[in-house]
């Protein structure tokens, strides 16, 4: 007999495509995984996933059950978080959350400290930030929530603004812009890395800035993370505006100075579903996720 628990299984492995992957993810082990997709094999007449070279891959059976599979799960998770109510000390769940590096800085480490004590068997998956299939995720419901800037938040999603992100020129210590006052012709003669898609965002406004002197910025390197962005800066000339409160993370090796110029902070937000608006447990862990934001440093510009 066909159960909940079967259908969730099914999605998980297709969106993991590994059944470790999916035993680690459904807490259960990897011969109990097995077991279950045998039952599910069994109850289809079909094999559902075959090997492949990067995985397991979904036979045209799963590709076709899968979205019944999904309005399924959605549905009895809708009645069953409505019937009872949400005990964060008792409840067992995964969140499932995409955003940029820059983002997950500065949230992460508040929001696992008031987990540890608060929601002891609430689990956080990081899934990668992919812009153009960001709002599909959040559709079929393998992602949970997401953390853009505002001037990327889908139309058709619910939004609340987290905290706002002000910026600073990053370099590393003993570089020579440091000998000279901090202008736009001192900062026209350095080669600047930037990150998208932040810094693209930005790009027209600050080429404006510089073109209105009669300047131009140099743009040496565009990087899609600031980890890497960091360590390209300590260990060469290129400069790059920085969010504020990652460079108090950074520890030695850096220097920071003010730009010559006005930014305008960026929005960042929480995005989700429309479907997930009146769910107890993922209005939980909306305030949750934004209480941990007003709990951080002040650098972070938490939003009111």
């Amino acid at each position: 007999m066909l159960d909940i628990r079967l259908l969730q299984t099914l999605i998980v492995l297709d969106e993991e495509r590994s059944v470790t992957s999916a035993a680690r993810r459904m807490g259960v082990s990897q011969p109990a995984m097995s077991t279950t997709l045998r039952r599910l094999r069994d109850l289809f007449q079909d094999p559902l996933f075959v090997r492949a070279s990067n995985g397991l891959l979904p036979t045209d059976t799963v590709v076709d059950l899968l979205k019944k599979a999904r309005e399924i799960v959605r549905l009895v998770d809708t009645l069953e978080a409505e019937k009872t109510p949400f005990d964060p000390k008792i409840a067992e769940m995964e969140i499932r959350i995409s955003a940029s590096d820059f983002a997950l800085s500065s949230i992460l480490p508040g929001l696992i400290r008031k987990l540890q004590n608060d929601a002891p068997n609430v689990r956080i998956t990081v899934a990668p930030l992919v812009i153009d299939t960001v709002v599909d995720s959040l559709e079929n419901g393998s992602l949970d929530l997401t953390v853009l800037p505002n001037f990327l938040a889908p139309d058709n999603m619910q939004i609340r603004r987290l905290f706002e992100a002000d910026f600073i020129y990053l370099m590393r210590d003993g570089h020579p812009l440091l000998e000279e006052p901090v202008t736009l012709a001192a900062l026209s003669r350095c080669e600047h890395l930037r990150v998208v898609p932040i810094s693209v965002h930005r790009a027209n406004r600050i080429e404006k800035i510089f073109g209105n002197a009669g300047l131009n910025r140099r743009v040496r390197l565009t990087l899609s993370n600031y980890v890497s962005a960091f360590e390209v800066v300590r260990n060469t000339d290129l400069i790059m505006l920085t969010p504020r409160n990652i460079v108090r993370e950074l520890g030695v090796g850096f220097a920071t100075c003010e730009p010559p110029f006005k930014l305008d902070p960026i929005a960042m937000s929480l995005i989700w579903h429309p479907r997930k608006q009146n769910s107890k447990s993922h209005r939980w862990v909306r305030d949750y996720l934004a209480e941990a934001v007003r709990s951080a440093p002040e650098a972070m510009c938490p939003a009111d």
